[in-house]
């Protein structure tokens, strides 16, 4: 714990060994390592694989994909396009020019899953169009534990995947990015010049975490989910949804609920102008 010199020195890596195994990857053909968060790790993932123009295809179920994808390629000057539905991902696909690049989002940040069937059949087109294939799967740990899916690297060989252990894993906020050892040689060496690798405290934390993953808490939590749901889906008026190892609202539906508790059927919306002003006299009439 003195320095990181003292740390690389005894180190065998435990983490990458451990990770890799629980994702599926066979150390032979795989390798990994440990970035400060899911945004750090995608954001080295497309520096890495993207030159300017390139066209990266995302799909992700009924919602969007979380903010880092699409924000990542355009850091690196690529083009985001995005679809919800498989036919319009295989459309996109056979149109010029044709993505480098396709991100598949496992579970998307508003929970939506997208199902094992799709996921491959995804992975087998994007392989026919000569693409990268990149997994967005930071809720492994909830995705295996309730719909008995594979982990990312056990699916049609992705080129690259990313794990969240932070999320139903006992970790501190970090992502594990693995893949193919020669991506990841590049990957991590371009991670590394960013200064985004995961530091010695998030190491040692990150394969605690993984080496006490535990699907039966995550599993009993989603048990309880679907009695919480049931009890207030009238309450709710049925715009509630399982969401994993919990339950779901989207915020419009939400704001609805709120309204029609509070017997209302609009809500004053203040122009952030408004605000400003209000804060700036507030700021005038304290300052010194």
């Amino acid at each position: 714990m003195r320095s990181y010199v003292h740390f690389i020195a005894r180190s065998q890596g435990e983490l990458e060994a451990l990770a890799l195994e629980r994702m599926g990857g066979d150390p032979a053909h795989y390798d990994g390592f440990l970035s400060t968060r899911v945004t750090a790790g995608m954001l080295a993932i497309m520096l890495t694989l993207l030159e300017p123009g390139d066209l990266v295809l995302s799909l992700v179920a009924a919602d969007r994909s979380h903010p880092s994808v699409k924000q990542a390629v355009e850091l690196a000057q690529g083009r985001f396009e995005e679809v919800t539905e498989i036919e319009d991902f295989v459309a996109a696909l056979a149109q010029e020019p044709k993505p480098v690049m396709v991100v598949l989002t496992l579970i998307s940040p508003s929970k939506n899953h997208l199902v094992r069937a799709i996921t491959e059949r995804a992975m087998a087109e994007a392989r026919r169009a000569g693409a990268l294939v990149v997994l967005d799967d930071a809720h492994m740990a909830a995705r295996i534990s309730l719909f008995d899916e594979p982990p990312a690297l056990a699916f049609s060989a992705p080129d690259v995947a990313v794990w969240s252990l932070d999320k139903h894993v006992p970790g501190p906020r970090s992502g594990f990015v693995a893949g193919s050892r020669d991506l990841i040689r590049r990957i991590r060496a371009r991670a590394l010049s960013l200064g985004v690798e995961a530091q010695l405290g998030q190491y040692i934390a990150g394969t605690h975490a993984v080496e006490a993953f535990d699907p039966g808490p995550i599993r009993r939590a989603a048990r309880l989910s679907e009695s919480v749901l049931k009890t207030l889906q009238p309450e709710m008026n049925g715009k509630g949804y399982l969401a994993g190892a919990g339950v779901a609202v989207a915020g419009e539906d939400f704001l609805e609920i709120a309204l029609r508790r509070a017997r209302r059927n609009a809500t004053v919306l203040v122009p952030i102008e408004a605000v400003a002003f209000a804060s700036m006299k507030s700021w005038k009439a304290t300052a010194p």
